[in-house]
Parts: structure tokens; sequence; C-alpha cells
């Protein structure tokens, strides 16, 4: 009997331990992300055309009529005008979204875009402040087209909207009136326009699909290129004491041989004259000058001539992010003479030779030996070779050598902490990995999982006998037509598209490449350019359509597949 109370016992032991041990589901949330609007900049006044079922404090306003906003002489007050209707709001004016057919959202100040959601106004010391609230899910339809181009391939668009989505979702913050700004403090968002297929499939196909570490969502932070090395958190933003151990330092050799990876170069000749590069010699010759000084010739800097370069390299090699360089050069400088003076031994009545310094004359004389003088990266060299690519100091400096030249490149456009949006590009594009592997080889140890999301649905539907203006329904002003484009068959043309400014934005097409020259005409984003001649100044393409010719700025353009 006894036997068989332990052998019962046993069995159930064993039972237990095959049932894992269940995990609480995370409470579920509101799937609504609050977004502060900046675009419009600091304004105290805001046209808002509706553009779909809003209401605002009782009063249901009809699709196509035009309200303005204004702040009131106190502070805690804002005027909601129509029509010669000026109706003051104690506190913020929230204008909520009903249920309705076809498009549902609001343009501001006459723009194209669309702002879905429901909109709180509040007076922020003579100026209005602006937080949209807005489903996740067409939140990430504003997103994805401004931070990623939808000719990037399906697969780095889905990884984009992942990213995107978790790194909303964690910016949450109950402790104050909005959680994401929409610029680049966060993340792009300016509403919506005429969507490409692709934008839809990124973000339907990931719906609510989001990046856990150790059983928490994290923040996804991504940047245009890495330079070909990832950087960790806590060396762009410092100590963190929310989980970083996601993100890790390496290389990522997609970003790098990803031709459309922003990169700058500079060639430094080995035997340079006084004549080229001015500013980086007059850099080395500051740094050598005092150097110089002990050795008995003159610091003046003017003095000094560089013969030749013999290296340059990083101070510490094994740094894949280096913060100086040591140049080794050959130089000749004004050495300091001395005169030797006579004078007569009483004991012996001979002259002797006696070193009495005085002031000779400089005499101009070549070092034997190598002089090797370290440089800082930032933010001198990079001032000094005009290589700076980022309002960070952060570029990645890599050194070639050819018979004649230093080839130096620099990389890294962005913080380069995360996704690099040109390395998911070409894992995508060159070797066919879907978005998980991507999201994988950026965040180490991760889980992609669905967040627990509770849908939030917009107020009930009105009717429209309770709307203010019943008429019409408006269109928005369309787009300007853009011009065609006939490449030369007998030519292997280059084909670009505007791509790099706001959709309800303009490019200007100038007569010369400067800024200065005269506008030909403003240029709309996905205007397709035939590049003339890649290179007619720094920084410059000339293109050409079919109704004209002219020059753009190539950091505005994109290559098309």
């Amino acid at each position: 009997m006894k036997r068989a109370v332990q052998l019962a016992v046993t069995c159930l032991l064993l039972i237990a331990l095959a049932v894992p041990y269940a995990v609480a589901e995370p409470k579920a949330e509101d799937d609504l992300i609050r977004v502060l609007l900046t675009r419009f900049g600091s304004v105290s006044e805001l046209s808002i055309g509706i553009y779909g079922a809003y209401s605002c404090e009782g009063i249901y306003f009809q699709r196509g009529v035009t309200l303005t906003i204004k702040t009131a002489a106190s502070n805690d007050q804002v005027l909601l005008c129509y029509e010669g209707m000026t109706l003051p709001i104690q506190g913020p004016l929230i204008l909520r979204r009903h249920r309705t057919e076809g498009e549902n959202g609001l343009r501001m100040q006459g723009q194209l875009n669309l702002y879905t959601g429901d909109l709180t106004v509040t007076n922020a010391n003579g100026a209005l402040q602006l937080v949209l609230s807005i489903p996740i899910e067409e939140y990430l339809l504003g997103v994805l087209p401004w931070e990623m181009s939808s000719g990037f391939p399906l697969e780095a668009l889905k990884a984009q909207a992942v990213a995107a989505r978790t790194y909303a979702l964690t910016r949450r913050n109950a402790d104050r009136p909005y959680d994401v700004t929409d610029n680049t403090n966060d993340q792009v968002y300016a509403g919506t326009l005429e969507l490409a297929n692709v934008i839809r499939q990124a973000v339907s196909a990931t719906a609510g699909l989001c990046v856990y570490y150790q059983g928490q969502p994290v923040t996804c932070y991504y940047t245009a290129s890495n330079g070909g090395q990832t950087d960790t958190i806590e060396h762009v933003w410092g100590k963190s004491d929310l989980p970083t151990g996601y993100i890790r330092s390496k290389a990522d050799p997609y970003d790098l041989e990803n031709d459309e990876s922003v990169v700058r170069q500079a060639q430094i000749p080995k035997r340079i004259t006084e004549e080229e590069l001015p500013a980086l010699q007059a850099l080395l010759k500051r740094q050598m000058s005092r150097s110089l000084a002990l050795l008995g010739y003159s610091d003046d800097p003017k003095s000094i001539r560089i013969r030749e370069i013999l290296s340059i390299v990083p101070t510490d090699a094994d740094n894949p992010q280096p913060d100086t360089l040591r140049f080794t050069l050959l130089i000749d400088a004004l050495k300091l003479t001395t005169q030797e003076e006579e004078e007569v031994s009483f004991l012996t009545n001979e002259a002797i030779a006696s070193p009495a310094p005085t002031t000779g004359t400089p005499v101009l004389s070549s070092l034997q030996n190598p002089i090797m003088v370290t440089v800082a990266i930032f933010p001198q060299l990079e001032s000094a070779l005009q290589l700076s690519i980022n309002t960070r100091a952060n570029e990645l400096w890599k050194i070639r050598e050819t018979d004649e030249v230093f080839i130096i490149e620099a990389r890294r456009f962005g913080h380069g902490v995360g996704l690099s949006q040109r390395g998911a590009q070409r894992m995508a594009a060159r070797y066919g990995w879907d978005y998980q592997r991507i999201l994988h080889f950026y965040y180490d140890d991760i889980v992609i999982r669905k967040a627990p999301l509770r849908a939030v649905t917009p107020a009930p539907a009105f009717s429209a006998a309770f709307a203010i203006t019943p008429g019409p329904v408006p269109t928005a002003t369309p787009r300007p037509t853009l011009m065609p484009v006939t490449p030369d068959e007998s030519k292997d043309e280059r084909i670009v598209i505007v791509d790099g400014i706001s959709e309800d934005s303009s490019l200007n097409l100038r007569a010369m490449p400067d800024t200065a020259s005269d506008i030909l005409m403003r240029l709309y984003y996905g205007q397709r350019l035939i590049v003339v001649d890649a290179a007619p100044a720094e920084g410059w393409l000339q293109v050409r359509t079919d109704v004209v010719t002219g020059f753009v700025m190539d950091k505005f353009v994109s290559p098309t597949e």
C-alpha cells in the first residue's frame, strides 16, 4: 500500500513538471498613441478642415466645413470659431472623431496631409499645442512613408513597421500630455497622403507585432545608415536604467556594401604641395609647433613646410569608431642657430671657442626623423576635410592607401543605434531576408510577438440631420501633375526620384549648382529625373525632364530601382 502511494505521488510530480508554468498575460492597453504635432510651428491661430465626422462640445460638424481655432487672452482658454460664431472653451478643446464612411480625418492649414484620430488643442502660454490621439496602426501609416521610402523591399518595410510600432508603444508616458513628437526627436509622422500599396501591406502584415527582450517591449531605435558598424545606447546617450543588452555594437557588412548608404570622401596626397588642403595643413602645423619648439625650431606655423605624409592611422587600431588619427610626417622647419664667440684664456693666452648663444639667423632645414602628430577627428579633422555627414560627431572613418594618396571615407547617417534602414534594404533586396531575420540581426536575444492591445474605435456615428451646415463633400486640392520623363533609349541613363522632401513641400530646380542661383521651377515629391551630369559641383546633380533641365541638390533624390 505504501509503495502504491509513493508511486502515485511520483506520477503526479512528473505530470506537474511536464506542464509549463502558466505565465499571466500582460493586461491589454488601449492601442492609442498621443502625438505632439510640431510641424505647424508655434502658432496662435490654426485653420482645420473637417474631412469626416467630428464633434466638439456637443456640436456636430458636417464633412467639408473649415474651423478656426485661436488662443484666448486667458492661458486656459481656446476659441473655436466658425462662420461668425466664437465659442470660448475652458481647458482643452477636443475634436472627437465619429464613425463614418470614407475619408475620416482633419487637414491643417490647407495642407493635403490627412490626420486621423481625435485632436486635443490647449493654450500653452499663448501658443496652440496640438496632440493627436490615434490608433497605433493608423499612426504607422503616417510614419512609414516618411521614415523609409516606399521603393524599399516589402520585407525591409515590414521590419521598419515592427520597429516603429515597438518604439512608439515604449514611449507612452501617462505623466505627460503626449507620448511621441512628430519629428526626429522620436520618429517622423506627417499624416497620410496617397499611400503606396506596399506601405499598407507592410503595416497590415505585421499588425500588432512588437519586439520583446526579457519579457518586455523595448525601444527599437533605428537609423538611416550605420556606416558598417552598429553603435550602442550607452555610447550615444550614456547609461540607461532600462535594459540595453538587446543592442550591441557589431559589424554590419550589409549597410557597408549598400551603394545607397551615405559616404563622403577626401583624398590626401602623400607628397603634398603648400597649396593643397590648406585647412588640413594649418591644423597639422599648429599641432606640431610645440614639439618643434622643444627641438630648437621655430614654432611659427608659417615657417613649417610638410614635405611628405608617410602614414595616417587610427591612434587606437582596435577601435572600430576611432576618435583620433596619427599622421607621420617629413617636414622642413626653421632651425634657430647659435653663434660661437672667441675668448682669451688668461692662463695660456690662447684663444678658445666658447658656445655663447646669441640670436642667429634661422636656417630652413629638413628634419631627418619623421615627426608624429595626433589630431582629433571631431571636430578638427572633420571640419578641415569637410567630411561631416551628421549633426552628431559620430561618423565612422576608414583609411585606404594608394601609391599616391590616402583616401579617407566617412560613413554613418544618423546615430547608428539599432536597425539600419540601408542595411535592411540590402538584406531584403540582395539576400532575400525576411523581416524577422532582419530584426534578429539588429536586436539581440529578442522575441517578436503581438502586443496585448485593445482596439479603440471612433465614437458612434451621428446622423447628418444633427450636423451643422450640410453640404457637398469637398475634395482636397489635387497634387500638382508631375512632368513626363522619357529616357534616351540609345543611352544607359540614370534615373532618380525626388523623395527627400515632405510630400506636401517642393524642391527647387535651379539654373546653376548654387543655392543662390535662380529657381527655374519647383519639383514635387515623386518627380522622376534623368541625370545629365552626376557631379557638376559637390553635392549637386544636373538633371532633366522632358520639359526642363537644371540643377538639384543630390541629398533630396534617390536612385530608382
